[in-house]
């Protein structure tokens, strides 16, 4: 009895112990975990104090570059003012002359197809009314002589009846005087009747006699009245007719003016389809020119050049610009051939020295990828004169000249523009291009007036630009 008492005494102690290790260890990691959270704590005041610290830096850097930003602004909005009022007075007079051309012609052919429209809907309605009016006249016409007949079959049965009924009566007057001589004792002369059967005879016919004149009395009357009516309804007709032929006459006379009128409109046939052919020739006119601005605008984006200080009291006098602003072409038709020449060139900006260029790459808040030329460090590779003089001898004087001699600049770019412009001819033929580029006395890279390039190591490029 003593060791199972013992053994669960032994049991509880083992679970008391594993109790009580239990509640110390869970102490423990409580302890650790606040000690964690308030390092953490710790860590994210610091890390807020160090961010809002941060912030206040970056809130004064944005203030300090929405000020200068304002300012580039300003000055972008003057440049692209000047630009524009350059392009409008070199492209906008034309394209606005275009513009006005087509906006005429298309008012004047939208004026002249209403008023064609206008005179043949009223063409038509005229021609109607006066079918109307025609057809009307025709109906009545035919009325009246309907009229016109039955008042003839009513005078013919009239006089019909009169006659009846002057024979009735004629007749009745004969059998009058035979009732006489009946009554006198005066025979016929109808020797096979008596007496009697005449004078019955006679009163029936007498008796017909009268029933036919009355009624032929009632249907002369009748037929009167009709005659009356229809002489009124005739003679109103007559007015109809009359009225009918008169807004006839006037209708034909519209027609006429309306006829003289479409006459009069300077409107020939296929003249509409002209005009909206040449309204479509300028159209596409102007969209071409527009296509040239949109080409032109989106150049002038590249030579457009915008930096920040990258120090106080930055001297600005040492970026002297971009390449194609730097410049001046003096013939315009050897333009295309330029471009070509300096190629990406171009829109490089020119410094005075590599450590300005430094400088606004580190901290000039560049908006795109530029290329610097600095004027102290740029090697150049120009055609030599001996070179420039067998290109004269093989093609003949002004064929083939060096790019840099068609262009003005300012003396102190010299090294830059002999960079660009210095290392290739411009020439006016195919012919002569491929002459200096291929010939073993001159052997350099030629371009055509359209942009054709010619490279001594046979490379050729040319197309559609």
């Amino acid at each position: 009895e003593i060791l199972p008492a013992l053994e669960k005494l032994r049991k509880e102690r083992m679970q008391y112990m594993q109790w009580s290790n239990g509640n110390a260890e869970l102490d423990r990691l409580k302890r650790f975990c606040i000690a964690y959270e308030y390092v953490q704590a710790e860590k994210i005041r610091d890390n807020a104090v160090h961010g809002v610290d941060e912030i206040k830096a970056k809130i004064t850097e944005i203030d300090n570059d929405t000020e200068t930003m304002n300012t580039e602004i300003q000055e972008m909005d003057a440049r692209v003012t000047k630009l524009t009022g350059e392009k409008d007075a070199t492209m906008g007079g034309e394209v606005k002359g275009l513009s006005d051309k087509v906006d005429a012609i298309s008012s004047d052919l939208v004026k002249e197809v209403s008023v064609l429209k206008n005179r043949e809907d009223d063409l038509k309605t005229e021609r109607k009314n006066a079918e109307k009016i025609e057809n009307n006249i025709e109906e009545l016409k035919q009325s009246e002589k309907d009229r016109i007949a039955a008042v003839k079959s009513a005078e013919d049965g009239a006089a019909d009846l009169k006659k009846r009924a002057e024979e009735l009566a004629k007749s009745l007057e004969e059998l009058e005087k035979e009732q006489q001589g009946v009554v006198a004792g005066k025979s016929s002369g109808n020797e096979e009747k008596c007496l009697e059967d005449q004078l019955g005879d006679a009163k029936v016919a007498v008796g017909k006699t009268e029933t036919e004149v009355e009624q032929l009395k009632t249907k002369i009357k009748h037929s009167e009245k009709e005659l009356k009516e229809n002489k009124t309804k005739l003679s109103s007709k007559h007015n109809e007719a009359a009225d009918a032929e008169k807004n006839l006459k006037i209708r034909q006379k519209d027609v006429e003016n309306v006829e003289k009128a479409l006459k009069a409109l300077s409107y020939e046939e296929g003249q509409m389809e002209s005009l909206e052919k040449e309204r479509m020739v300028e159209s596409e006119a102007v969209l071409q020119i527009k296509e040239e601005i949109r080409n032109i605008s989106s150049r002038l984006g590249n030579i457009e050049f915008s930096f920040r200080d990258p120090v106080k009291n930055f001297d600005r006098s040492k970026v002297k610009g971009v390449v194609a602003k730097l410049i001046k072409v003096k013939d315009g038709s050897t333009m295309t051939a330029l471009e070509v020449c300096a190629g990406g060139k171009l829109y490089n900006v020119v410094l005075d020295t590599e450590n300005t260029g430094k400088q606004l790459l580190e901290k000039g808040d560049l908006r795109r990828r530029m290329t610097f030329i600095p004027l102290n460090k740029i090697q150049s590779h120009p055609v030599p004169p001996k070179v420039q003089k067998d290109a004269v001898n093989l093609v003949g004087k002004g064929n083939a000249e060096v790019a840099l001699s068609l262009v003005d600049y300012d003396p102190e770019l010299q090294s830059a523009m002999e960079y660009v412009f210095g290392s290739t001819f411009v020439c006016k033929t195919i012919d002569a291009a491929k002459k200096v580029a291929f010939s073993q006395q001159v052997r350099t890279t030629s371009v055509t007036l359209e942009g054709d390039i010619y490279q001594p190591s046979g490379l050729l490029t040319g197309g559609s630009r």
